[in-house]
């Protein structure tokens, strides 16, 4: 772990922003659309945090990263995720639930757009900001702190989605922190919202 000056404060400012825009995003709905509040409270507000403490976005998970890896890592994610969907996905306690949740009465090109904005904005918070701005202080332990909100963030939903999600957080912060890039985490968890939706 890094204990400088620098590194310490960056960690302050990253954990209270957070957890300030989780708990604003349950409370308040300013555009009256959860999309559109989340991309102020899980991108926007976040975004311009990075911005004031004085860093680039890119070396917090935006840009490309080690693309080779990158790509790699995604496509064998992809693989597994899609295993892991063939068992999971006519499970009647998933079917129960997201299919509710489907675009049943509005057009499928607009609903999956709103999705594509969801998951981004979700993958952005957790994977980018959390991860990447703790990760100084912290080091390696960033992906189990980032881990524990977002497997919170799934309380309510099937019970064996919200405990799978304590394994997905860490291995998927894994891959990210590997790859120097959120785009792997973002593509693996708009692959199996799509499926669990539709399917």
């Amino acid at each position: 772990m890094q204990y400088g000056k620098r590194a310490h404060w960056q960690a302050i400012i990253v954990i209270v922003v957070s957890t300030l825009c989780y708990c604003l995003m349950d409370y308040h709905s300013p555009f009256c659309q959860r999309t559109w509040d989340g991309l102020l409270f899980y991108f926007a507000v976040p975004f311009v945090t990075i911005l004031l403490v004085r860093q680039n976005p890119l070396k917090w998970g935006l840009g490309i990263g080690r693309w080779r890896r990158t790509l790699g890592l995604t496509l064998a994610g992809a693989v597994g995720t899609a295993i892991l969907l063939l068992v999971t996905v006519r499970m009647s306690v998933f079917q129960s639930y997201y299919g509710l949740l489907g675009p049943q009465t509005v057009k499928l090109w607009p609903w999956i757009g709103f999705l594509v904005v969801d998951i981004f904005t979700w993958e952005f918070f957790f994977r980018a900001f959390m991860l990447f701005g703790l990760e100084p202080a912290f080091g390696e332990l960033a992906i189990y702190v980032q881990m524990i909100p977002f497997a919170i963030a799934h309380v309510g939903k099937p019970e064996l989605e919200t405990l799978s999600s304590i394994a997905g957080g860490i291995l998927v912060g894994y891959i990210v922190r590997r790859c120097r890039s959120f785009w792997p985490a973002f593509v693996l968890h708009l692959l199996i919202s799509v499926v669990m939706h539709l399917l």
